[in-house]
């Protein structure tokens, strides 16, 4: 009860002061206005903040003796609760089968690729640690365009087992024996893959496998082939597949630089029931290689400047009713109602180019034995049947449906030099909206070169009310892909409303002008202080703050003293 007693009385003691308080700065914002208009402005003590700094600082009394004495008891003698998992799923995507290579081969570059999904409460910024572990040891995994990716080279003639694995360590801890708290992992696994890397025949040596429906037997068997020439190297991937209701992506990296990666998506339903398919993809640096010599177009007839890096590719759909006997390849017909999808990541196409992708025909020709080679055909390179859904220039990654089968190139074209100007240069406008008057405003504008030549020029200002001006040296000198800021300053003597124009030269899009408004407003309102340990001179409620943080500094002290007091053991 005598605990009880001291807490009511203090509750009153806070309510009184609280009283007070607000009285005081009711008075205090009536004398502010009628205040001189000249009176200096420091910031206002907003009631809430007063209540509740008050608030924070009285400890009522009784309350927090026993608080605590329960809370924490029994911390320490189980785990908790466990935070919520961050690793969703785990998914093997490559390989998704038996690897084949042919005889002359002694090892393959077997390519391994991941995906691996967080839950929607896994931490921002939560990043797994990710591998594969190959026959039980752990093969690190680089995590490149999303997938997480690895290769390790593996001799012919043996047998593996593979999974995905992904671990994150959790914010929570368990305590061991000792004590020491010890970090909780979390870890998720995909399905296991069990794969062998065999022979099969190329005995023409073109890099394809003399009969692939008898070398890939299973939906998911891979075939890595490689066919050298004087100039280069063309590298082969074929993928067996079956009927499926979703759809099948297949992956071909670059060896030589594995931040290129090709995927060929095939859609749900383009291979029938009734078919086995082969998806057949090629790479190589020229024409000569990448078809039979005999056929293949010359460097003239390219429509524009290969993408450094990229190369040229071939891509090929063949189906079979009779288990490979013969075969028929997927035409323009049926793709054309279900193109393949394809990206490429990592190109890097020259600043200031357009990049686009072009196609040409080939046909897939021979049979079981006397093997598979790809002839070109005669037709020049063309667009069509290729709708290209993203370009290279920003992200170094392209994609597109494919609804025709043959040869695929990126080819560049280089761009005029070309100023952009944002913002403002499309629309031709900027406004700078409403400051106070006297008051400085700056706003930067970039100048970027699109082109593929350098570019020069010069900005101009035209200002009849000279209240803009602009910071920095007129001229500009751009290389392709290029940029350079320039800042204009906006600074009304008065209220009211402003134009001028900035006039920029160079370039094929030149001169652009970019019209420029701005209005002055009125000067901010003069404010009083209502808090503070200090007046202002000349400023009316100084001395009431003083006042008012005088008494509720006693006031605070005082509770403080009784609290003291009433914790004083008696003697």
């Amino acid at each position: 009860m005598r605990i009880r007693a001291r807490i009511v009385k203090t509750e009153l003691a806070l309510a009184g002061l609280l009283a007070l308080a607000l009285l005081t700065v009711v008075g205090v914002a009536v004398a502010a206005e009628t205040a001189p208009a000249d009176s200096p402005s420091t910031p206002p003590l907003q009631i809430s903040q007063a209540f509740d700094a008050a608030k924070a600082a009285v400890t009522v009394e009784g309350e927090g003796e026993g608080e605590g004495e329960g809370e924490g008891e029994g911390e320490g003698e189980g785990e908790g609760e466990p935070p919520p998992p961050s690793l969703d799923t785990v998914t093997l995507l490559a390989p998704r089968g038996n690897v084949v290579a042919p005889r002359s081969m002694k090892s393959v570059s077997v390519f391994f690729v991941a995906k691996v999904t967080l839950t929607e409460d896994a931490p921002a910024g939560t990043v797994p640690e990710v591998s594969f572990v190959l026959d039980g040891k752990e093969h690190p995994a680089a995590l490149r365009n999303g997938l997480w990716q690895a290769i390790a080279e593996l001799p012919m003639g043996t047998s593996h087992k593979v999974a995905a694995k992904a671990q994150v360590e959790t914010a929570a801890a368990k305590v061991v024996a000792e004590g020491e708290p010890e970090p909780v992992i979390e870890v998720v696994q995909s399905e296991p893959l069990s794969f062998a890397v065999r022979f099969a025949d190329d005995l023409d040596a073109s890099g394809y496998p003399d009969d692939p429906f008898k070398a890939l037997p299973g939906a998911g068997d891979e075939w890595h082939g490689l066919y050298e020439t004087d100039s280069c190297a063309r590298l082969v991937f074929v993928s067996a597949l079956k009927a499926s209701a979703v759809p099948v992506t297949v992956y071909m990296p670059n060896p030589a630089n594995l931040a290129q990666l090709w995927t060929a998506t095939v859609p749900a339903g383009l291979v029938l029931d009734s078919e086995r398919a082969m998806i057949m993809l090629a790479k190589a640096c020229d024409e000569s290689s990448l078809d039979a010599p005999e056929t293949a177009p010359s460097a003239e007839e390219r429509p524009g400047t290969i993408v450094p890096g990229a190369g040229f590719w071939e891509a090929h759909l063949i189906v079979s009713t009779d288990s490979g006997k013969t075969f028929d390849e997927v035409g323009a017909e049926r793709l054309g109602a279900q193109p393949l999808v394809m990206q490429w990541d990592g190109l890097r196409p020259t600043a200031g180019n357009t990049t686009a992708l072009w196609g040409r025909d080939a046909m897939v020709d021979g049979d079981g034995t006397a093997g598979l080679t790809v002839i070109a055909g005669d037709a020049p390179w063309t667009r069509s049947g290729i709708l290209l859904l993203e370009a290279p220039e920003t992200a170094g990654r392209m994609l597109a449906n494919i609804a025709r089968a043959g040869a695929l190139a990126p080819f560049q074209t280089p761009q005029p030099p070309r100023l952009v100007v944002t913002p403002g240069g499309a629309a031709g406008r900027f406004g700078f909206g409403i400051t106070p008057a006297t008051q400085a405003l700056t706003q930067d504008f970039t100048l970027s070169n699109t082109g593929s030549q350098p570019l020069s020029g010069v900005v101009t200002l035209d200002d009849p009310s000279g209240v803009f001006t602009i910071k920095q040296p007129p001229e500009y000198t751009l290389e392709p892909g290029h940029s350079a800021t320039l800042s204009l300053q906006f600074i009304p003597p008065i209220p009211g409303d402003y134009i001028a124009a900035l006039t920029f030269t160079g370039g094929d899009t030149g001169p652009q002008t970019v019209n420029i408004t701005g209005s002055g407003g009125a000067k901010p309102p003069k404010t009083v202080t209502v808090f503070g340990c200090h007046g202002a001179a000349g400023a009316s409620g100084g001395g009431a703050a003083d006042l008012l943080a005088a008494v509720m500094a006693l006031a605070l002290l005082a509770l403080g003293a009784r609290r003291v007091r009433a914790r004083t053991p008696r003697v």
